[in-house]
């Protein structure tokens, strides 16, 4: 009896907390950015993390239930479960404080946010990824607004000298990159799903071409040109194309508007360093040291890892550095040999998952654009920290749980609002 009046009230209550969650859900995708103004990496991490709990409380009936689903229907989801449970064991047993750490709240608020959000874009009827891409586009539009009103007023060279490494939002210009390769994919997406016109495609585009080159991400190019070799593997991708060649116009002329502008310090300046005649370490902005350096620090540590923000905690590099570039060396480093494993079972499920979709015949070209873009960021996150920073690694999220809302659909009966 009180077990049906419980499921009575939380059912009643589906609309409220789904308008709750939303609101939430704004400060998740928004609020990120606002914190880079005076908060540092670990920061932002963690109290973005406290906003994605807070939703996924909201929404915990829901969570649970596809929770549970997923431990009876998923061998793989059971195995990383259970190995997840064992590093939380040995890490306990080496006096690792788990929940005493910024990055251990980070990765407990991860695992209740995946289903959460799965449970909220259920709700939503496919809709809330929509959702999603306009605050997120609509965040960059503002920061671009804010960056020319900052730009009008800065001496110009100051302002060259220091925008890279420390741009007015971001922290650091690269962390753009990351934005900008999530909105260029669902953009796409939202094209392809006929919810943008035309008209308002290009513009959106000649913006996105113009800061990919202006912020001379090459760790983005990298993941572009996989987003674009990806989508291009799916026949009628290449078959419709005609139709939609305001994406590469859009992209090209924004990258053209950038050079005509003469803003092209940044991009001439990851070109040069990409071309010169120097090691391999030096081109790669440090990378291949700081990896070395990290196996290094793994030492006894490589079964099991040293936990959470082990990067930081065993002074790898002893800098304002702190994080290792590189999502492979970073879990392994907290995670070790084991978890390690773990976690990139779930990876290539889903990048599998996301293959199959790419290389369908019977795939929308939606659906292929957006399985690209998913496996496309993992290739971006082998050069930079996109699983280290909240906004990447919330987006990322976010997108790949909607290839799983045949599931969540098959274990809710929730009604669309």
């Amino acid at each position: 009896m009180g077990w049906n009046v419980l499921k009575d009230y939380f059912i009643a209550s589906l609309k409220f907390r789904v308008a709750l969650a939303s609101a939430v859900l704004v400060a998740i995708v928004i609020s990120p950015l606002l914190f880079t103004y005076s908060n540092t990496s670990l920061l932002v991490n963690y109290w973005t993390s406290i906003e994605q709990l807070i939703f996924s409380l909201i929404m915990l009936p829901e969570a649970i239930i596809l929770f549970v689903a997923a431990i009876k229907e998923s061998l793989i989801f059971r195995i990383f479960c259970f190995v997840m449970f064992l590093m939380v064991m040995v890490w306990a047993c080496h006096y690792i404080p788990v929940l005493g750490i910024y990055r251990g709240w980070v990765y407990v608020a991860q695992l209740m946010f995946i289903f959460g959000f799965l449970a909220w874009l259920h709700v939503s009827d496919e809709k809330g990824l929509e959702w999603v891409y306009y605050l997120k586009l609509l965040s960059l539009i503002g920061t671009c607004v804010y960056f020319f009103y900052v730009y009008l007023g800065a001496d110009l060279l100051e302002w060259r000298r220091n925008i890279k490494g420390h741009p007015p939002l971001y922290r650091h210009l690269r962390h753009m990159n990351y934005d900008l390769a999530f909105l260029i994919g669902l953009s796409a997406w939202m094209i392809f799903r006929g919810r943008i016109a035309h008209y308002l495609a290009f513009p959106i585009f000649f913006i996105l071409g113009f800061l990919t080159l202006w912020t001379g991400g090459r760790g983005q190019w990298v993941a572009l040109l996989a987003f674009l070799v990806l989508s291009f593997m799916n026949r009628s991708f290449r078959a419709n194309l005609k139709k939609y060649m305001v994406i590469p116009f859009g992209l090209f002329s924004g990258g053209l508007a950038l050079v005509l502008s003469g803003e092209t310090h940044i991009l001439f300046n990851s070109l040069t360093r990409s071309a010169a005649d120097a090691t391999i370490n030096r081109i790669s902005s440090g990378r291949l040291s700081i990896w070395s350096r990290s196996i290094e620090a793994l030492d006894g540590s490589w079964l099991f890892g040293a936990g959470p923000d082990a990067f930081i905690r065993l002074g790898v590099m002893g800098s304002n550095i702190v994080q290792p570039h590189n999502f492979v060396v970073q879990f392994l480093l907290e995670f070790g040999v084991i978890g390690s494993l773990a976690i990139f079972l779930i990876f290539g499920y889903l990048l599998f998952k996301c293959l199959k979709i790419v290389i369908g015949r019977s795939s929308s070209l939606a659906d292929v654009v957006l399985a690209a873009l998913v496996i496309s960021i993992p290739v971006f996150s082998v050069f930079d920290g996109l699983f280290y920073h909240i906004m990447p690694l919330s987006m990322f999220l976010m997108v790949s749980a909607y290839f799983f809302l045949p599931f969540a659909d098959r274990n809710l009966n929730c009604k669309h609002l």
